[in-house]
Formats: structure tokens, sequence, C-alpha cells
């Protein structure tokens, strides 16, 4: 095509486009429109505070944040320990508190001997009364049944752990995690 015929094509589909009718190439074929309606008014799975005409005491919140995990989702460590992923725990604060009602702040992760250290500070806010837990999350470099992670590995996992610490403060699988009997 010459650059003349270009220019022509140009400006036809951006009158077109104004005019607000759809161009359609004579050699390209349109594309396949979806039949399928789009969903309107799905419901939102809503924190327990959120939840109209429901007043949530405190009481009612915290026996939501202390209910029992599935089995599967509890975790067995090397050493013998309990654990949970730390996905469900924060799953477990947006479902009950709402994630506008809690927040998560900790320190950088410190490097003494073969594991990294932080704080961290959980901050919930409980029917407009704020409430805070601090805590201390470890992780070894060198677990023990032969898995060195890497320094970015152990990092994350203080973290994760400190996290995990500071919401089994709050009841977050307070006595399903960190128990030796399995």
């Amino acid at each position: 095509m010459t650059i003349v015929k270009l220019i022509e094509r140009a400006l036809f589909k951006q009158q077109k486009r104004k005019l607000g009718t759809e161009y359609r190439s004579p050699v390209l074929k349109p594309a396949i429109v979806s039949k399928r309606k789009p969903v309107r008014n799905r419901q939102k799975k809503m924190s327990v505070l959120a939840q109209k005409n429901h007043h949530k005491t405190d009481n009612d919140v915290y026996k939501a944040l202390h209910k029992n995990f599935s089995k599967n989702k509890i975790l067995y460590r090397a050493d013998g320990f309990k654990t949970i992923e730390t996905r469900h725990v924060i799953n477990r604060l947006n479902e009950v508190l709402g994630p506008m009602n809690w927040s998560f702040k900790h320190s950088s992760p410190i490097f003494k001997g073969n594991e990294y250290t932080c704080n961290g500070r959980i901050d919930v806010s409980i029917n407009g009364k704020s409430t805070f837990r601090q805590q201390t999350g470890s992780c070894r470099q060198d677990t023990g049944n032969g898995v060195i992670l890497s320094p970015g590995e152990a990092q994350t996992g203080a973290i994760q752990m400190c996290l995990k610490k500071c919401a089994s403060l709050y009841g977050v699988a307070l006595n399903q995690v960190y128990r030796t009997i399995r």
C-alpha cells in the first residue's frame, strides 16, 4: 500500500471512532463476542465486623478469631512442632476483622549466629477500640533436616513467624500450633 492510502485509511478509522460506529475490515473477521451475560450483584463475603444489622461484641470477635483450623491446614515442622501457613492466618484476620481493621509492622530481620530474628507488632481495631500485640519471630538458615535456606528465605521466614506469633496472641490458631503432641 502506498503512504497516501495508509493515511486515508487511518483518517477513515479515526472518523468512525469519533462517530461511535465500529470499523470493520473487509479482510479481517470481527472478533467473537462472548454470549455469557455479566453476573450482577454478586454477594461478596464480608468480615464479621462488616456484616450489616449485626453488632458483634468483642467476645464474638475473639471467638471467631479463636475458631480452630481444619486438620489439613496444620503442618508439622522438622523439630516436631505444629505450624500453619501464613496465608491461612492472614485469611482468618481478613475474614473476621476485615482488611482495614488490622495491620502488621516489623523491624528489619537481624542475623545472629545461625538465625534471623525480627520484632513485629500487629495493630487491631475491634468495634472502634484499637489494641496491639508485639512478638519476636525467628528462622534458622540451617533448618536441621539438611535444608539450608538462603538469607532471603530465612528473613521471610522470620517475618512470617513473627506475624503468626502476634496473631496467636489474639487467639488465631492458639491451641493448635506450637504444640509437640501430634
